[in-house]
């Protein structure tokens, strides 16, 4: 186990001296799972990848397909460790780092004409709110991932972004995103 300390006013823990899982959800159609993979792995992780469900193929809405797969991978985690669940798009600058361990922490985003976050691309959640998570997002209509973290969970979110987002052909907006600072 290792402890970095930042002196800068502010003390952090490198979240790998918890037990922690973390998801890295992709779909049969990504092209950026390998650099992906190989980043966490680099960075000293060994992600579980979780295939998720596909807008073309499980015909479901492009809003609720996040959400949904979201969904999924809390429901087959056991619950004894935190987690950590990641779009298979991110780029880590990074190691992990929780600002506060008794929330869920939004780690990795983008922000909308700079002020509106954006993109749920890397989520903690420590194992004591997953229960309660659950149940929240069960009670819910699936929707838009972004919205329902903003609206009905109490999320820690950074100052700055963890992560970049790599250059892929998104199949929820039909675009290519390219290589793109997540803070705008």
């Amino acid at each position: 186990y290792s402890i970095d300390i930042d002196f800068n006013f502010k003390f952090f823990i490198v979240v790998n001296i918890y037990k922690m899982k973390i998801y890295l959800i992709t779909h049969k159609e990504s092209t950026t799972i390998t650099q992906s993979l190989n980043r966490y792995k680099e960075l000293g992780y060994e992600p579980i990848i979780h295939n998720g469900l596909n807008i073309n193929e499980d015909l479901i809405d492009k809003n609720q397909v996040c959400y949904l797969n979201f969904l999924n991978v809390l429901e087959k985690d056991n619950g004894e460790e935190d987690i950590i669940i990641s779009e298979d798009d991110v780029y880590l600058n990074e190691k992990i780092e929780i600002l506060n361990k008794d929330k869920m922490n939004w780690l990795g985003f983008w922000r909308h004409n700079k002020t509106e976050l954006c993109g749920s691309m890397v989520i903690y959640i420590p194992k004591q709110l997953l229960p309660h998570v659950i149940r929240q997002f069960k009670s819910k209509t699936p929707c838009h991932l972004d919205y329902f973290l903003k609206k009905y969970m109490d999320c820690i979110v950074r100052s700055e972004t963890i992560c970049k987002e790599l250059q892929h052909h998104s199949v929820i907006d039909g675009k290519t995103r390219s290589h793109q600072n997540i803070l705008l």
